[in-house]
């Protein structure tokens, strides 16, 4: 088959090239005789088709499908290119793209599904120099609705798209049956009708069947006839539920049925994962999700999974998510993100539906996300049921909420039992976890049982309110925790549940509060403050934080109880003074005008004379920082907080730069000040890419090994030897090897021969060949492992996100990954893949090493914006991701579901404004975009049928 091949820019009215005026065409020049200009570095013109430099193409099929001419008319036309030798770039025109791979099969079909890289070819009279990035585009025929074969069968309105081992069977009157594991799009609304007088469902997914399916707007009501289902999951069969992308998709059943039904009966259960970004509403006359009615034992929910999405589950005698009735036990239900609401109007609103002995709650776990559970009889909000003919209430189960924002509300129990059932065990854990309990009757119960009043622990830091009478349960667990009652009265328990600070909105006394943070005006700190203050944030938990216009000094409470064992007398005094340092000429040139000084704790003790603290803080929990404004010729990776003694400066590895200050991670106070590594390398291949910070930082550190000059080789795979060399100089370890399987001269043998004998390489990896790549979940292990072995607690800042792959994360790592996603050490790639199995490369590794050493100075470092692995920015708010539109210091922005900033064009359809964003952020003032000129306010909107600085702009916004 011969490849087609476009060399003439056969593009659309508003894309063609010839509206470029400043573009170099190809007939303005002639190869023969001619100087060949060479381009260092470009950009693409007009790529708004592109998606962070890729074209996705999805939804393709034999029907749909592109040419290789169509392709290539969504691909840019020119380049902004910037020649050597000259200041200012270029627009150079494409003349052609070529991609030997993109050709058609024997039928005529163009490529259906893979990834294909499309190479630009230039006018004559330029070539690309050695640093410069090829020209290309990588086009992606993929995503959720891409299949390579593109089976389907559509029925009475329901279409079901099948591939990847998939089949459907319909069988009218009966329904459609997913009959081998596989990949499935199910779209459309149901228009047919199932036989009279028997149980049957729209869709069944039978027993032993794994299907993956996508949700793309699919609307099934079988309400009215008695017996019929939406969505059936056999016991032994398993879907996982992708809401497909701004989807709205409804289930609704008859009498005796779940909405969306998934049952357990004996050992065998069905399983539903629900994930997506989508909307689902799901109604049924017995549980929403889950169980069905209670023949045998149908009432029994299955295991219920739900990651992501808009989710509203409604049940009548089943809950709203867990058991069905007569026979609802709750089964096994777990929420680890999305917007879940789950009401039921006799169970309840998640756990065990209405029964002849009451549905208990079964196990529920909720990690995270927005949770309302509501029943409006005489179930839980979340736990057990009540009974309906024996009295026999259901039992709360095992209620775990590790993180998000709940609130369950029920009659009689908010979290607990049913009625008058026994309370369950009750755990409430996690920093950023607030639960709001809520019994709406009189003399209702807010977390516990009637009959017993089972069990509760609120530890972690978490929140619990409870707007009624609180809980019954008998010498509950308070730990670190925060308990919030019906007046708004507020108690704080420390680490052994002693209370810390009960305050109360309704009282007019309130203790004293001690400050845990002191803002000095000036440049200096001189701030004394009690030990017994001191004490209280200690015990509390709580760090204290003293900041003046031009230095900040750090404890959290680890450093506070250093501080308190080396004092005594009533009062400590913080100080941090500008530092003389015209008694030693060598350090002052070092320094040169850079800031330095003096930190200083002390005390007065019985005699009244000041005593220095000569306290020792424990890894990562003192922190200085110094305001400072790099100079135009400083790399921000070479710029170090140096400690300086009386005759010499230590480099401090455990200092960098972090919007707008200096700030490093101390172990005793002294003279600090800020210098400039000036013999730091320079590499020539890292110009561009997204890492080059990250990069300059370790390179000024001297972690990583260089084989090549002025080449740091950023994409090359990170070894074993290179990654646990760069943490031994971290760690600053001076070693002697003696393992006798590494040669004695290697240079990372003293740090290899640590790492093993601080168990800081997993026992599990053969060493058999330490210049093997490492993996990313084997990175996270090694970085957990090192974390224990400095002593640093590894903290959890942000929000837990499950990786979509993370069935691929090893069950050996999978603790490791998350606790180090949690403290914002670890990112995944595009896509929130974690990718664990991939082998990390010499940039992701830069990046990682980067970010602990901030992250150890600073957990809060977390927060704002950051790149995630494959190079995007991501912006982290109180722990939590950002998505959709958001503005950020004045300026609009748009995030996609996974938190990454989009880059390019975009309109809000609610305001009608245009925005356009690259990959350094957001664009204000005059922009040159496609060829035209465009103008942006301050909120980074676009200007359109209005005058800019005497200029006219069109309804379309350019000049």
């Amino acid at each position: 088959m011969k490849r087609k091949r476009i060399r003439a820019l056969l593009l659309s009215t508003a894309l063609v090239i010839t509206q470029l005026p400043m573009v170099i065409m190809a007939d303005d020049f002639k190869t023969e005789n001619t100087l060949v200009k060479s381009i260092t570095d470009w950009t693409f013109i007009n790529d708004e088709q592109l998606n962070n430099g890729n074209l996705n193409l999805d939804n393709i099929s034999k029907e749909n499908q592109f040419s290789f001419d169509e392709v290539v008319a969504m691909l840019p036309t020119a380049i902004n290119a910037y020649l050597e030798g000259e200041i200012s770039p270029s627009m150079i025109g494409i003349v052609g793209w070529s991609c030997d791979s993109f050709i058609q099969d024997a039928e005529d079909n163009w490529p259906l599904i893979g990834d294909y890289t499309f190479v630009a070819e230039l006018a004559s009279g330029y070539t690309l120099a050695s640093e410069a990035a090829a020209i290309k585009v990588k086009v992606l025929l993929s995503g959720t609705n891409t299949y390579t074969v593109n089976n389907y069968i559509e029925q009475d309105g329901i279409k079901i798209i099948f591939d990847n081992g998939g089949e459907v069977t319909y069988t009218k009157d009966s329904g459609f049956t997913l009959t081998k594991d596989g990949s499935y799009i199910i779209s459309g609304t149901w228009s047919g009708s199932l036989s009279a007088n028997e149980k049957k469902a729209v869709i069944t997914v039978p027993s032993g069947v794994n299907a993956s399916i996508t949700f793309d707007s699919v609307t099934i009501d079988v309400s009215s006839t008695k017996g019929f289902c939406a969505f059936y999951i056999e016991p032994g069969g398993t879907a996982n539920i992708m809401l497909a992308d701004n989807s709205n998709n409804t289930l609704i059943s008859g009498s005796y049925r779940a909405g969306l039904e998934v049952i357990c009966i004996g050992e065998s259960k069905g399983t539903l994962t629900i994930g997506g970004s989508g909307r689902l509403e799901v109604k049924g006359d017995q549980a929403g999700i889950g169980g069905g009615s209670g023949v045998g034992d149908e009432g029994y929910g299955g295991k219920i999974t739900i990651n992501k999405g808009s989710v509203i589950a409604t049940g009548r005698d089943g809950a709203g998510i867990g058991g069905g009735g007569y026979n609802g036990d709750g089964g096994e239900i777990t929420i680890n993100g999305g917007e879940i609401t789950a009401i039921s109007d006799n169970g309840a609103g998640i756990g065990g539906g209405y029964s002849s002995q009451g549905g208990d709650g079964g196990k529920i776990i909720i990690n995270g996300g927005v949770v309302i559970a509501k029943s409006n009889n005489g179930g839980a909000g979340i736990g057990g049921s009540f009974s309906g003919i024996y009295f026999d209430p259901g039992d709360g189960g095992e209620i775990t909420i590790t993180g998000g924002s709940v609130t369950a509300t029920g009659i009689a129990i908010g979290i607990g039992s049913g009625n008058s059932g026994n309370g369950g065990e009750v755990k409430i854990s996690g920093p950023h976890t607030t639960v709001t309990a809520y019994s709406s009757a009189r003399g209702g119960t807010d977390i516990g049982g009637g009959r017993s009043s089972g069990s509760l622990s609120v530890t972690g830091g978490a929140t619990l309110v409870m707007k009624n009478n609180g809980t019954n349960v008998s010498n509950p667990i308070y730990q670190n925790c925060i308990i919030i009652d019906k007046n708004g009265n507020r108690t704080e328990y420390d680490s052994k549940g002693s209370i810390i600070l009960p305050t109360s909105s309704s009282s007019s006394y309130t203790p004293s509060i001690p400050k845990d943070s002191y803002k000095i005006s000036g440049n200096s700190i001189n701030q004394s403050i009690t030990r017994t203050n001191l004490r209280r944030l200690a015990n509390a938990g709580k760090s204290l934080t003293l900041e003046s216009d031009m230095v900040v000094m750090s404890f959290d409470p680890a450093a506070l109880k250093a501080i308190l064992a080396n004092t005594t007398g009533s009062k400590v005094t913080f100080t941090a003074m500008p530092a003389d340092l015209s008694k030693s000429p060598e350090t002052k040139t070092i320094i040169d005008s850079h800031p330095a000084y003096d930190f200083s704790i002390t005390y007065k003790n019985n005699k009244g004379v000041n005593v220095p603290v000569n306290a020792e803080f424990p890894a990562g929990s003192a922190a200085i920082q110094l305001n400072y404004t790099p100079l135009e010729n400083e790399s921000l990776g070479s710029l170090f907080i140096v400690y300086i003694d009386d005759k010499s400066i230590e480099w401090l590895n455990h200092s960098s730069y972090h919007n707008g200050f200096m700030v490093a991670g101390v172990d005793h106070f002294s003279t600090y000040g800020i210098a400039y590594k000036i013999s730091t390398p320079t590499y020539t291949d890292i110009t561009d890419h997204w890492a080059k910070n990250d990069i300059e930082f370790v390179a000024a550190r001297d972690l990583f090994i260089v084989s090549k000059t002025n080449e740091f080789s950023p994409n090359a795979n990170l070894t074993y030897a290179e990654l646990i060399t760069a943490l031994g100089k971290l760690a600053g370890i001076q070693l002697e090897a003696s393992m006798t399987d590494i040669k004695a001269d290697a240079a990372y043998a003293p740090y290899i021969d640590w790492a093993i004998q601080e168990n800081i390489i997993p026992n599990r990896y053969e060493l058999f060949n330490l210049n093997a790549p490492i993996t990313r979940e084997q990175m996270a292990d090694v970085m957990m492992n090192y974390a224990k072995q400095i002593g640093y607690t590894i903290p959890d800042t942000l929000v837990s996100m499950p990786f979509i792959d993370k069935n691929l994360i090893s069950k050996e790592s999978e603790k490791d990954v998350t606790a180090l996603y949690q403290a914002g050490i670890i990112k995944g790639k595009d896509g929130n893949r974690f990718d664990p199995l991939a082998y990390v490369n010499r940039a992701e590794g830069s990046a990682m090493l980067h970010r602990f050493v901030e992250i150890m100075i600073d957990p809060d470092t977390a927060n704002g914006w950051v790149r995630n692995d494959s190079g995007h920015w991501l912006y982290y708010q109180a722990g939590n991701i950002l998505t959709g539109w958001q503005s950020i210091d004045n300026l609009t922005y748009y995030f996609n579901d996974y938190g990454e900033m989009h880059e390019g064009w975009k309109l809000d359809s609610e305001n009608e404004k245009w925005y356009y964003w690259t990959n350094d952020g957001a664009v204000i003032g005059w922009k040159f975009i496609y060829g035209k000129w465009y103008f942006f306010y301050e909120d980074g909107s676009m200007a359109a049928n209005t005058i800019i600085e005497g200029y006219q702009l069109g309804s379309e916004g350019s000049l």
